[in-house]
């Protein structure tokens, strides 16, 4: 009988230990094929299904040529700008991702946007950095619409 409860009491800590364990966020590997960076800035307007986070989250993007934003997560990020800017600018920063999408950051511990670099189409909003495995099975993934406008115009 003591033994039966001790495995059990072992069993629940490990499960425990297991669930708060961290583990790196994941978005996927970046590529080294990204295309060379446009000269001229790309804006997005960007749309949210309603949900607790959309206050939180940018409706426009504006991502700019140059690479003053530094590294983040050991690659090389390219300044931008969104609206709202709940938190300035500061921390707003883009990279690109492959051929065909960027990463959107816009504070120093925000979520990753991916979006299409190029056309209109639906991205995803992830964690990035450490969560638990607890965190990464319940978490869910925020979808976002990318549409890329004129930066004149918006």
């Amino acid at each position: 009988m003591r033994l039966g409860l001790f495995v059990a009491l072992l069993a629940g800590i490990a499960v425990v230990v297991t669930l708060s364990f961290p583990l790196t966020g994941f978005m996927g590997s970046v590529s080294d094929d990204a295309p060379p960076i446009p000269p001229a800035p790309r804006c997005f307007v960007l749309t949210h299904p309603p949900s607790a986070e959309s206050p939180y989250l940018p409706q426009h993007a504006q991502l700019l040529p140059d690479s003053g934003a530094g590294e983040f997560l050991g690659s090389r990020w390219h300044r931008g700008a969104v609206t709202p800017a709940l938190f300035g600018d500061a921390y707003v920063a883009w990279r690109p991702v492959g051929a065909d999408s960027v990463d959107i950051v816009w504070t120093h511990d925000s979520a990753v946007m991916r979006i299409p670099a190029h056309r209109e189409g639906v991205g995803r909003i992830v964690e990035r950095g450490y969560v638990s495995l607890f965190d990464a099975v319940l978490r869910r993934e925020l979808a976002v619409h990318a549409r890329p406008v004129s930066c004149v115009a918006s």
